[in-house]
């Protein structure tokens, strides 16, 4: 199956191809020179760990919209140090995500096997561009948020979204209506959107997350999901990045970018 690893998986969370215009065939990923599956080790990730057991034959999807560091470096600072202040620790080790990581989520991530991948990848694409069109919107974040993921084992400084919320959510929308066809998980109910730019292993303590208002979250377990509004985010004191115009959404399979026109 080695033919298969133009998908090799490299994370959990997601090299770009743009299949805007026509989605790939499966002819087009069976070349000898296609990279391998990547050796796992304890310092390849960080010491981060999966969610879920790698299994030949399956791929580690995401679905999102890629986000451009300049859209958010002015608050990036303001990130790191909300994370550093609500774990407690005096020098906590918190990780930037690298500029090509950032992204602001539409699916959480899933596994799909490799003959549906062409069908995923197809109805993702009717669903996105189906009437009425969104075409291109603009997205600005501000206010600070720390989420934990489901098994609290990392915590993360996010920046959740302001202009063109609406707009996000109508996509997970139809995000959620393509996977539901292939009986894969969707989004979570009454989605935070944002954009996570540092996490850290250095736990926070559940005396200092609060539960958000619904209960759930985007990304995160729906029935415990936590997340701070930093303190210092007061209504003098909030920041606002500049906006930045989304055109595109994402589909990450293993190692492989798809990507897929809005306009």
């Amino acid at each position: 199956m080695d033919l298969l690893a133009g998908y090799s998986s490299d994370e959990e969370e997601q090299d770009s191809v743009d299949n805007t215009s026509r989605l790939p065939s499966a002819a087009s990923f069976f070349s000898p020179a296609l990279p391998q599956h990547p050796k796992e080790g304890p310092t390849r990730h960080h010491g981060r760990k999966r969610t879920f057991e790698h299994v030949e034959g399956q791929f580690a999807t995401h679905i999102y919209i890629a986000v451009p560091a300049a859209a958010v470096e002015e608050l990036t600072g303001r990130a790191i140090h909300a994370l550093q202040q609500a774990s407690g620790e005096t020098s906590p080790a918190v990780n930037l995500l690298n500029c090509k990581e950032l992204h602001l989520s539409l699916s959480r991530t899933f596994t799909v096997q490799f003959h549906l991948i062409e069908p995923l990848l197809a109805r993702l694409q009717q669903e996105l561009c189906r009437s009425p069109p969104l075409g291109a919107f603009s997205v600005s974040v501000r206010d600070v948020e720390l989420f934990s993921n489901d098994e609290r084992t990392r915590w993360f400084s996010s920046l959740s979204v302001l202009h063109g919320r609406s707009e996000i959510i109508n996509l997970i929308g139809r995000v959620d209506a393509a996977l539901k066809l292939f009986g894969l998980p969707v989004y979570y109910q009454d989605p935070l959107p944002h954009v996570t730019v540092a996490w850290t292993l250095s736990p926070i303590p559940e005396t200092s997350l609060v539960t958000s208002s619904s209960g759930q979250g985007a990304g995160f377990n729906t029935s415990e999901t936590k997340h701070i509004n930093h303190e210092t985010n007061t209504h003098e004191d909030v920041q606002t990045s500049p906006l930045w115009t989304v055109n595109s959404v994402c589909c990450k399979v293993g190692s492989r970018v798809n990507i897929i026109s809005l306009t």
